[in-house]
C-alpha cells in the first residue's frame, strides 16, 4: 500500500509540483519513510503547513455553511 502512496505522491510532484505533493502528504498524514518529510505538522515546511491549514479552514467553513442551510431547511419543514 505504501508503495502506491509513494508513487501517487511522486506523480503529483511531477504534475503539480513538490509543494502540492507535500500538501497531499500532510493532508493524509502519511509518514512511514515518505518521499517528502511533510507527513505531520511538526515536520512539514512552514509554507506547506500554512497552505494546507488555509485550505482546511476553507473546507470547514463550506461545511459549516452547508450544515446551516440544512438546519434552516429542516426548521422550515418541521
Amino acid at each position: 500500500m505504501t508503495a502506491g502512496i509513494d508513487f501517487g505522491l511522486a506523480i503529483a510532484a511531477e504534475l503539480f509540483g513538490e509543494a502540492i505533493a507535500q500538501g497531499i502528504q500532510l493532508g493524509i498524514e502519511y509518514n512511514p519513510q515518505p518521499p517528502f518529510n511533510s507527513g505531520s505538522p511538526q515536520t512539514a515546511p512552514a509554507a506547506v503547513l500554512a497552505q494546507v491549514t488555509a485550505a482546511s479552514h476553507n473546507l470547514q467553513e463550506i461545511r459549516r455553511q452547508i450544515v446551516q442551510r440544512v438546519v434552516t431547511q429542516l426548521q422550515t419543514t418541521i
